[in-house]
């Protein structure tokens, strides 16, 4: 019962923060999710590879919220969107960077960086030209608000499902609290979402 508590207060603070920068400016957004970017990268280099050890590779960091703020800032117009190409020369530094490192140069590095940038810091970014899609002045906050209630209310119901209903684990050595169950919450909320939406 405790879990119930902090996750919802969590999200509490989680949704004032994230609905209060889409509100303010579409700047502050841009902050509060270069900060989430961070966040975001740290908790994907603990998932993905563990045993290393990521504190020697700042870069990885520095890279990871460049690329972000490029493509966040090319989505909301302060910058060309053709500087976003470099981008690439940014994945060919950080490969270089690992390749030439003196202690334990790693393939397996590579990869999860690389992917952490794809997975991570380009999704977050391109979150930012929301605000401004159509041919509008005018940040158009209701696309990012109603992105995040679909996620919000995907994420407590699967919640909500898996622990009344939920018997048989999904994939325990990736997420161990998940149930099979939540799947078929999940599929549920989006249908009568979908119809509601629709209506």
């Amino acid at each position: 019962m405790k879990d119930i508590y902090i996750r919802t207060l969590t999200g509490i603070v989680f949704l004032i923060i994230v609905i209060g920068s889409i509100v303010l400016d579409p700047l502050a957004f841009f902050g509060v999710f270069s900060i989430f970017s961070f966040i975001g990268l740290k908790e994907f280099i603990k998932l993905a590879n563990p045993s290393s050890n990521h504190k020697l590779s700042p870069e990885y960091y520095i890279f990871g919220v460049l690329i972000y703020a490029i493509i966040g800032l090319s989505g909301l117009g302060y910058i060309d969107v053709r500087f976003s190409a470099i981008i690439f020369v940014i994945f060919f530094i950080q490969i270089a960077v690992e390749l030439f490192r003196k202690t334990d140069p790693n393939w397996k590095n590579i990869a999860t960086y690389l992917t952490g940038y794809i997975y991570i810091s380009i999704p977050f970014g391109l979150m930012n030209s929301l605000f401004y899609s159509g041919a509008i002045d005018q940040p158009r906050i209701g696309i990012l608000i109603g992105m995040f209630v679909l996620i919000w209310t995907s994420d407590v119901f699967a919640y909500l499902t898996g622990n009344l209903i939920g018997k048989h684990k999904l994939h325990e050595r990736i997420s161990p609290k998940k149930h099979g169950k939540v799947v078929w919450g999940e599929y549920f909320l989006h249908l009568w979402q979908h119809i509601f939406c629709r209506y």
